[in-house]
């Protein structure tokens, strides 16, 4: 077993200020296994890349899951799982008309369970990606960048006035996540 000066549990890696870096081995105690040189260190720039296997490094804090927490250093929206309030926060933050983030988050949570990276291949070709799974023909805006989807939903949806173009909204299905 590795000693506790060559080794980070997770907590002293969570614990990590951005900005700082760990090395990934130490992070997860596979220094005695694997040794220094196969693993690089991370820093923020990992966090915005998506963190490991991508998860956000933000997610291995004791407390995760704020809206805080899924916000990089940089001000941009981090990949990850969002729950319905961070939905809403995203919602207002990309500019989208705070009297519509609850349907908004509600028809996220139906279109993609609050996974910035969901993906859907449609039978016709095109491809649904992101929270709010905006479709590939609005070119660049079908993104899995959580803050860029979110503007697309904002401009595709008319600033909330216009929910149409999503199937949850047609179907219902979002309205099991509304309050």
């Amino acid at each position: 077993m590795a000693s506790p000066k060559s080794r980070w549990d997770l907590a002293n890696f969570a614990n990590k200020q951005p900005g700082e870096s760990v090395a990934l081995f130490d992070a997860f105690g596979l220094t005695n296994r694997l040794g220094p040189a196969q693993y690089p260190a991370i820093g923020p720039e990992f966090a915005e890349a998506g963190g490991f296997l991508g998860i956000p490094m933000q997610s291995f804090a004791p407390q995760a899951g704020t809206a805080q927490d899924q916000s990089s250093t940089s001000g941009k929206a981090s990949a990850g799982n969002y729950s319905f309030n961070q939905l809403q926060d995203l919602w207002v933050k990309a500019g989208g008309n705070a009297k519509f983030k609850v349907i908004a988050a509600a028809i996220a949570m139906a279109e993609s369970g609050g996974k910035s990276n969901a993906v859907n291949h449609n039978t016709n070709g095109s491809t649904d990606r992101g929270l709010w799974q905006i479709n590939s023909v609005h070119g660049s805006q079908s993104t899995f960048d959580p803050l860029a989807n979110a503007k697309a939903a904002v401009a595709i949806s008319s600033n909330g006035t216009n929910w149409r173009p999503w199937v949850t909204y047609n179907n219902g299905a979002y309205k099991q996540f509304m309050p």
